[in-house]
């Protein structure tokens, strides 16, 4: 990975802590739609998987996830509970597919949780608290982007670590589907870490009217993945 900008003393063991596999917000129960590309054989080597994260990252956190959590960190900065409260409807409304709906919300009300007990300070007592209240609906990225706005992180950090954890996380599901092997799955994230500073540097940039979430053959295999005989995962 590239070199991260934390500027205390302890700030790049905290990003190594929050981007860690153990640092538990139920991610490791999804697959963002891999699973059912899986079952129709679309998805189903090294080289057809590196398509799907690409494609995935360009286009789906690019422009979606990842761009929701960089305003939702620029917002929590500025203390705009407000803003952060419309871009949350805003992603409630703008994913379709039911499963990975309510899979953001579990995984930004675990996030919240986690990070207010392990990081309590104020801004993210209070945060956590809009969660707990349901002044937000408490989807992932928004989440994640304003608790770290008060974790001493930069928001190009920020969005770094989202990122990569995405990939991880599909990384992680390939091999339970056994669409690669472990070495492979080393192999794909070493193959993929240019194209997330590419993407990271360009989010940077970006502001709302960049938006554009939807990925129609993404949104409709997770739709399909609802009425799955058997599932591994939640998503």
């Amino acid at each position: 990975m590239s070199h991260f900008q934390g500027n205390k003393g302890n700030s790049s063991y905290k990003i190594f802590q929050l981007a860690d596999s153990l640092f538990p917000t139920g991610a490791f129960a999804c697959s963002y739609g891999l699973e059912t590309y899986a079952q129709e054989d679309r998805v189903h080597d090294a080289k057809t998987l590196s398509s799907f994260i690409s494609t995935s990252i360009r286009v789906g956190l690019g422009h979606g996830d990842a761009l929701f959590t960089s305003m939702s960190y620029i917002s929590s900065q500025k203390k705009s509970w407000e803003e952060i409260i419309d871009l949350d409807n805003m992603i409630h409304t703008m994913k379709l597919a039911r499963e990975p709906r309510e899979a953001s919300i579990k995984m930004g009300r675990r996030l919240a949780a986690t990070i207010s007990s392990v990081y309590p300070n104020q801004k993210i007592l209070e945060l956590s608290s809009m969660v707990e209240t349901r002044k937000l609906h408490g989807h992932h990225p928004i989440v994640f982007g304003a608790l770290f706005a008060h974790l001493d992180i930069s928001r190009e950090d920020c969005i770094k670590i989202f990122l990569y954890t995405w990939l991880s996380t599909i990384i992680s599901a390939a091999i339970r589907l056994r669409i690669i092997g472990p070495i492979e799955g080393q192999q794909q994230i070493s193959s993929q870490l240019s194209l997330l500073t590419e993407v990271s540097n360009a989010i940077l940039s970006r502001n709302l009217d960049d938006l554009a979430p939807s990925c129609p053959g993404l949104d409709i295999r997770m739709m399909q993945h609802e009425n799955s005989y058997s599932r591994l995962f939640i998503t």
